[in-house]
């Protein structure tokens, strides 16, 4: 579902692959158990497949393994002085060893989802061994779902399925590539306390340009993951990471953003009370209200889809459009809601709209009301 798990990039990783090299590579199947056989290849000059347990039923098109390459077995048959392997999804076999070398060796595959965030730059591999560096990496930050690990040549590989890629836990001169965090992947909202930038991964570093979400827009949050000193959270839908809070040049944290209870099971209605006038926010907060622009007059109904509560008020969004309006105004009443059903709701406005297309006026809707409509 969702790597750099929550956010793919397309690095063209199956763009201009010799063909060779190709047919050489095996996809690595995640084994049912981490109880299940499985070898590693250890010598890729000597690991070529056969069509039977035989060193003479070489396999037609004369693939050969690369260093590294893990699988699972469900056979094994001894023979010509060796013992041959069955590799469960290729179909075809290999020999443990020869007089003069160890071709295979038997390992260990922990079978578990964890996710890692990526302390440096990460390294693509074709297979669990350096031998196999591909030209991709995963950037710093990013956060990575891992279904399976080995421990090979005094280091530990991780199998990210979103890449179809293998990353060590380490790097050759010793230093952390990978960290192992804590992911909640339970869905909530957030509000943006200010303006607020967005990021490609978890890192302050990797600011979007001209990403600004305004003071009230809200985040539906899909992630969240301790990192860099705060909490971040990743946009459900999109691609891009949010902060709870920023560092500030005095060393501070500033809060950006908070956490918002959303009512969804609208829709629902509401009338302008007398004397009042409600203009439209670009958000659910004050500070994007368009106080110079059209606004809702006494008497009109309005329909929401949703509602947030912030800033003193309950914001309510309307249906179908990405504007707000107020249920008040400085401890002012503005609206009040409605308890009708939609097909009600739909006749008052049809009325309304034979009154005055902005204004359905307060006469009209006393009758809608004494009619019991509303």
């Amino acid at each position: 579902s969702t790597g750099c798990w929550m956010g793919h990039m397309d690095l063209g990783l199956d763009e201009g692959q010799p063909e060779e090299e190709e047919q050489a590579r095996v996809a690595f199947v995640c084994p049912s158990s981490s109880d299940a056989l499985c070898f590693r290849v250890c010598d890729s000059e000597c690991a070529k497949l056969r069509k039977s347990p035989s060193y003479a039923d070489l396999d037609p098109e004369r693939r050969h393994l690369p260093h590294g390459t893990v699988f699972e077995v469900d056979d094994q048959v001894a023979a010509q002085g060796t013992v041959f392997v069955h590799l469960k999804h290729l179909g075809a076999w290999l020999y443990k060893s020869t007089g003069m070398s160890i071709v295979l060796e038997r390992i260990q595959v922990s079978c578990e989802t964890l996710f890692f965030r990526t302390a440096m730059e990460a390294p693509l591999l074709h297979t669990a061994s350096f031998q196999t560096l591909t030209p991709h990496s995963i950037p710093a930050g990013s956060i990575l779902e891992v279904t399976a690990r080995v421990s090979a040549d005094d280091g530990v590989y991780c199998w990210c399925p979103e890449y179809e890629r293998w990353l060590p836990l380490g790097s050759l001169q010793g230093e952390t590539v990978l960290e192992q965090i804590a992911v909640d992947k339970s869905v909530c909202w957030y509000r943006c306390l200010c303006p607020t930038r967005t990021y490609r991964s978890t890192l302050f570093e990797s600011a979007l340009p001209e990403s600004l979400l305004q003071r009230g827009t809200l985040v539906q949050a899909s992630v969240r993951v301790a990192a860099a000193d705060t909490v971040w959270v990743k946009s459900e839908g999109d691609d891009v990471w949010c902060p709870e809070s920023i560092p500030t040049a005095s060393g501070q944290w500033l809060p950006v953003l908070e956490m918002a209870q959303v009512e969804r099971d609208g829709p629902f209605y509401y009338q302008v009370l007398s004397s009042c006038a409600v203009y439209l926010c670009d958000t659910a907060s004050f500070y994007t209200k368009n106080s110079g622009g059209n606004c809702f007059t006494e008497g009109e109904l309005v329909q929401g889809s949703c509602r947030v509560a912030a800033e003193g008020t309950c914001f309510v969004r309307l249906s179908g459009k990405n504007s707000w309006i107020y249920e008040s105004d400085g401890g002012q009443p503005m609206l009040k809601q409605i308890a009708c059903t939609p097909e009600q709701f739909s006749a008052c406005m049809q009325a309304a709209d034979v009154f005055s297309p902005r204004n359905p006026g307060p006469s009209q809707i006393g009758a809608a009301n004494r009619r019991g409509d509303l």
